[in-house]
């Protein structure tokens, strides 16, 4: 009789998107996800704050993770229908004025507007929550932004981790000026829960002379973000506190 025909490999699990947002739908973009990363296990999604960070106290490295585990977490919200809870002004909302998908993005305030002569720097951050159950995956987004970390007006960071109260807190990059233009940036996580962490500086280095120049603002806009869950485990980064 004539030899088998060779057994085939079956294909490799293919990649999915598990998690989409482009803050359109609904058309106010309010987030779909309303939760507790402390308190509900089984949920996940964004959550926004801020505030005028103490000289010890600015985020980033070390400390940040403790701001954040301390923070009065807030949902993201659209403030124009009257049901905003970002009473402080230091939080991320729903922005029609920059969007790579009309008609909505994400963006943190103002916060050249927030500052005082005693207490010049101002913080605010937007943090996103992977699922329980998510397996290692890539974390995309389109940003757009006119802040230079290089001309120590704002710095924009973005952290990770699994664990906000004492574990390895990640450092992935820092966004910097797109041209006028948008671009996009992805990054790999592990499986399980994460907590990917936006933090938006304004005067990181606490200048008591520092001018922007006129017409400077400073803006960042966050659209499109994507969770790809992959279906081959590739190498994730290791923690660089």
């Amino acid at each position: 009789p004539p030899p088998p025909p060779p057994k085939t490999a079956p294909p490799p699990p293919a990649d999915e998107v598990i998690y989409s947002q482009n803050f359109d739908d609904p058309e106010e973009g309010v987030f779909p996800d309303d939760y507790d990363p402390f308190n509900d296990t089984a949920s996940f999604g964004w959550a926004t704050g801020g505030g005028l960070a103490p000289p010890d106290d600015l985020p980033g490295g070390r400390r940040l993770r403790r701001l954040l585990a301390n923070e009065a977490f807030r949902r993201l919200q659209d403030g124009t229908d009257g049901t905003d809870t970002n009473e402080t002004g230091f939080g991320w909302m729903i922005s029609t004025e920059e969007f790579e998908s009309s008609p909505n993005s994400i963006s943190p305030p103002n916060l050249m507007n927030s500052t005082n002569a005693t207490n010049p720097r101002a913080y605010s951050f937007a943090m996103f929550v992977t699922g329980e159950d998510w397996g290692q995956g890539e974390l995309s987004f389109d940003f757009w932004t006119d802040a230079n970390p290089d001309d120590e007006f704002h710095e924009i960071e973005i952290f990770w981790t699994d664990d906000l109260d004492g574990g390895s807190l990640n450092f992935d990059t820092d966004l910097r000026d797109t041209g006028g233009i948008w671009d996009d940036h992805s990054l790999v996580l592990p499986g399980g829960r994460q907590y990917v962490i936006i933090s938006y500086v304004f005067n990181p280095t606490e200048r008591d002379d520092l001018m922007p120049p006129e017409g400077y603002v400073g803006n960042l806009y966050i659209d499109n973000v994507n969770y790809t869950d992959f279906g081959t485990m590739v190498p994730t980064p290791g923690p660089t506190e």
